[in-house]
C-alpha cells in the first residue's frame, strides 16, 4: 500500500505572538523556552537584527547547562567561506560550543565510511549543521542514513526550507555533454510498461502535440525562449477523472520500473495521481489542483517529448521542536507547509522602511554577457559604479548580478576592473554576488548595494511548486507567489543592512536596475517596506541601449564645447568632434580648428584627450557615429545637456541662458572657421 500523503483540505491553523520591539536574547530564551516536540515556531523580524546569532547564543548557554545535547541547524549553503553553515560553525566555535557540518558524499571524494560516520551522535553534546536538503532525508520515510539524526532534541532551521522539503520531478534533459542520463519521466517511455494510466497520458501528450487539446499553459514569452509548456489543474481534471480508480500498484511499478524513481518516490506519485483523479471526478468543472500534470520544454509548436510532471509534499514526521527563522515569513504558508503541527508565528520589529533608489538603464541583461549587443550599455554601467566609488571615496560597494556574470572570466568582471582602472585608479572594486546568495548574512553590512539583477522567481513556481503546499486554492497559491518574489527582492535588498545602527558615518544606498512599476509589481503588498527615489547617475543613460556610450561621450564633448560657444552648438560644429564623420568641406574645417582649440585646453580636458590622447581616452573605444542615422541619439545627447533644438537647415541647439538665440550661435561659429585660427574664441582658462 502506497504511503498516505498529507492531504487534509482543512485550512491551516495557526497562533500569532505579535511583539513590535527587536528581536532580543530574552526573546531567544523565551521561543526555546515555549517550544515543545512536535511544534513549530516561526521567528519573523527584519534582516540584521541577530535572529540567527541570538539563538545560537541561547543554545550555546543551553548546551552549557545541560538541557541540550543533540541540536541540528539547517541552512541553505554549506559549501564555502561565505556560507551560513561556514558562519554557524565559526560562531558556535567563538562560543566554545563543538559543532561541525555534515557534507554530502561527493563532497567527501564518495568515501562510504567517511560518509556514514557524520550521523553517529557523540556521547558529548554537539551540533550537527545540515544543509536544507538533508531534511527530507532525515525526517522522512526513508532508509537513509541520515535518519540517524531524527531524534535530535532541537532542529532550527535558519531561511525558508520549503524549496528543499518539497519533492519535485526532473523537467529538463540532462546538460550537453553530460553522462548523467535524461532524468525525465519521458510518457511515451512509461505507456512501454502497458500500464493503463502511463498510456492513458501518453495519448492524451500526443493529442496535445497535434493541437486537438487546449488549455495548455506556456511560461515565458511565446515568440522568444520559453521555461516549458504545462496541461494541468482544470484543463487536467476531465482527463484525470476518466481515469479513476487508480490502481497505484500497478502505477507504482511501471513509474519506478527505469530506476529513474525510487519505489517510495513512485508509490508517493502513484498515491497522488490516485487522490487527484478521485477529486476531479467527484467536483467536475471546479478541479484545481496541479500537483501533477503534463510539461514540455522549448518553444511552441510543442514538438515533444511530453513527460510527466509532480510536485508533492512528502510526509516528515519531527518529533522535536522546531524553530525556523524568516525575516519575512508568511504565516498562512508555514502552518500549510507544516500541516498537522502545531505552528506558532513570533512576529518582532518590522525593521525601517529602506530607501532605494531606481533606474532601470543600469540593468543588464546576462544573456548578452560577452556579446556585441549592449557591451557600450555594459561598459557605462561599470563606469557609472567606478564614478560611485571616485565621489564617494571610503564606502564599500556590493554589486548583486546574475550568477552568470558573477565569474572572474566574464566579460563583466574584466568590465568593472578597466572602468576602476580608468576612473577610480588605487580604490578596490566592488564586491560581488548573486542575487540569491547570501541571504543572512552580514558580511556586506554598511555596504553601498548596486542590484543590477532584480531577483526572479520561475514562471512556474505558482502553479508548480506551490501545488505540492497549496492543493485546491489557485487564489491562495498566486498570493503566495506575489509574497514570495517580494521577499526575495526585500532579502537581496537588506544585503547592506540599511541603515547600520554600528556604521554612523553614512546610510548605505541601495540602487535598484528596474523601473518603479516594477518594483511594485514584484513587491505586491511588501511596498509598504521600501520609499522609492530615483537615482541620478553621473553619466547619461538612455533607454536605448543602441550606442549608449556614443551619446555619452558626445554628451560630455558638447558640455566642454559650450564654454566656448556659450551662445549654442550648431551641428556643423559638433560635426568637427572626434568620432564623427565630417560629411562637407565646412564640417573637415570645424575639425582641424578644433583640434586646434583642444591642444590649447590641456591635460585634463575632455576636448583635448579626445583628439590628442586618445589612446588613454575613456571613449578612445567608440565607435565612430554620426550622420542621419544617429539625429536621434545626438538630440537626446544635447538634450541631457538642458539643450533645446532650433532650426532644421541648419539645426543649432541653444542652452536656456539670457541672450542664447540661433543667429549668434551660427555668428560665432562662422567667425570661428572663417578666421583661421583660434584667436577669435574666447580666452582659454590658463592661456596667455
Amino acid at each position: 500500500m502506497a504511503p498516505k500523503l498529507q492531504t487534509s483540505l482543512m485550512p491551516p491553523a495557526f497562533t500569532t505572538i505579535p511583539k513590535t520591539t527587536p528581536f532580543s536574547p530574552s526573546d531567544a530564551a523565551a521561543v526555546l523556552t515555549l517550544a515543545k516536540p512536535g511544534e513549530v515556531h516561526v521567528v519573523t523580524a527584519a534582516p540584521g537584527q541577530g535572529k540567527s546569532t541570538k539563538l545560537r547564543e541561547e543554545i550555546a548557554a543551553r548546551i552549557k547547562a545541560g538541557d541540550l545535547t543533540q541540536v541540528l541547524w539547517a541552512v541553505q549553503s554549506i559549501r564555502g567561506d561565505d556560507s551560513l553553515g561556514k558562519e554557524a560553525l565559526d560562531h558556535f566555535g567563538t562560543l566554545s560550543v563543538d559543532a561541525e557540518i555534515v557534507f554530502g558524499l561527493a563532497d567527501l571524494g564518495h568515501d562510504q565510511v567517511l560518509y556514514n560516520s557524520q550521523f553517529t551522535w557523540p556521547s558529548k553534546a554537539i551540533v550537527k549543521i545540515v544543509s536544507h536538503a538533508r531534511l527530507p532525508m532525515i525526517f522522512g520515510d526513508g532508509s537513509e542514513v541520515s535518519t540517524r539524526f531524527k531524534d535530535a532534541d532541537l532542529l532550527v532551521i535558519d531561511e525558508d526550507p520549503s524549496g528543499s522539503m518539497l519533492l519535485a520531478s526532473v523537467n529538463e534533459p540532462a546538460a550537453k555533454g553530460s553522462r548523467k542520463p535524461d532524468r525525465r519521466l519521458i510518457l511515451a517511455e512509461l505507456a512501454k510498461s502497458s500500464n493503463p494510466v502511463c498510456v492513458a497520458l501518453a495519448e492524451l501528450a500526443d493529442r496535445v502535440e497535434a493541437g486537438t487539446v487546449y488549455g495548455v499553459e506556456t511560461f515565458g514569452p511565446v515568440k522568444r525562449f520559453n521555461k516549458g509548456h504545462g496541461l494541468y489543474g482544470r484543463a487536467l481534471g476531465s482527463y484525470l477523472a476518466a481515469l479513476h480508480p487508480v490502481d497505484t500498484t500497478s502505477l507504482t511499478a511501471a513509474l519506478s520500473a527505469g530506476r529513474l524513481l525510487s519505489v517510495e518516490t513512485a508509490q508517493l506519485v502513484a498515491q497522488a495521481i490516485y487522490e487527484d483523479a478521485a477529486v476531479a471526478a467527484a467536483r467536475p468543472g471546479s478541479f484545481e489542483r496541479s500537483r501533477v500534470g503534463l510539461h514540455w520544454r522549448g518553444s511552441l509548436p510543442l514538438a515533444g517529448p511530453g513527460s510527466l510532471r509532480f510536485n508533492l509534499r512528502p510526509p516528515l514526521t519531527f518529533h522535536q521542536p522546531l524553530i525556523l527563522l524568516d525575516g519575512y515569513a508568511d504565516a498562512a504558508y508555514y502552518a500549510s507547509l507544516f500541516q498537522g503541527l502545531a505552528v506558532t508565528l513570533h512576529t518582532f520589529d518590522p525593521g525601517p522602511v529602506l530607501e532605494v533608489e531606481y533606474l532601470k538603464a543600469l540593468h543588464i541583461d546576462p544573456a548578452k554577457n560577452g556579446k556585441a549587443v549592449g557591451r557600450q550599455r555594459r561598459i557605462m554601467v561599470a563606469e557609472e559604479i567606478a564614478l560611485q566609488k571616485k565621489a564617494l571615496v571610503g564606502r564599500d560597494q556590493l554589486v548583486i548580478t546574475s550568477k552568470a556574470l558573477r565569474d572572474s572570466g566574464k566579460e563583466w568582471f574584466s568590465l568593472v576592473g578597466d572602468a576602476f582602472t580608468r576612473h577610480a585608479p588605487g580604490l578596490n572594486r566592488p564586491s560581488e554576488m548573486h542575487w540569491h546568495a547570501g541571504r543572512g548574512l552580514n558580511t556586506f553590512s554598511g555596504f553601498d548595494v548596486y542590484a543590477l539583477n532584480p531577483p526572479t522567481l520561475s514562471p512556474m513556481y505558482a502553479a508548480y511548486t506551490l501545488a505540492g503546499v497549496i492543493l485546491d486554492d489557485g487564489r491562495e497559491r498566486a498570493r503566495l507567489a506575489v509574497h514570495a518574489q517580494g521577499s526575495e527582492l526585500l532579502q537581496m535588498l537588506n544585503r547592506g543592512r540599511q541603515p547600520d545602527p554600528s556604521h554612523g558615518v553614512h546610510k548605505p544606498r541601495i540602487i535598484l536596475a528596474t523601473s518603479e512599476q516594477e518594483i511594485a509589481d514584484m513587491l505586491g503588498p511588501l511596498i509598504g517596506k521600501v520609499k522609492l527615489r530615483f537615482f541620478k547617475p553621473t553619466l547619461h543613460f538612455r533607454k536605448r541601449n543602441s550606442r549608449a556610450r556614443w551619446r555619452e561621450m558626445t554628451a560630455v564633448l558638447g558640455e566642454e564645447l559650450l564654454t566656448h560657444f556659450p551662445e549654442g552648438l550648431p551641428v556643423a560644429l559638433i560635426g568637427g568632434l572626434p568620432k564623427y564623420v565630417p560629411k562637407n568641406k565646412g564640417e573637415q574645417r570645424a575639425e582641424h580648428l578644433l583640434s586646434l582649440l583642444a591642444a590649447r585646453c590641456g591635460l585634463g580636458s575632455e576636448l583635448y584627450a579626445a583628439f590628442h590622447d586618445t589612446a588613454s581616452w575613456l571613449y578612445g573605444d567608440v565607435h565612430p557615429g554620426g550622420g542621419s542615422n544617429n539625429t536621434m541619439m545626438l538630440d537626446e545627447a544635447m538634450e541631457d545637456l538642458g539643450l533645446s533644438t532650433e532650426g532644421v537647415k541648419p539645426k543649432v541647439y541653444l542652452p536656456g541662458t539670457p541672450g542664447a538665440n540661433k543667429q549668434l550661435a551660427l555668428d560665432r561659429y562662422m567667425r570661428f572657421v572663417t578666421c583661421g585660427e583660434t584667436a577669435c574664441l574666447p580666452p582659454v582658462k590658463g592661456w596667455p
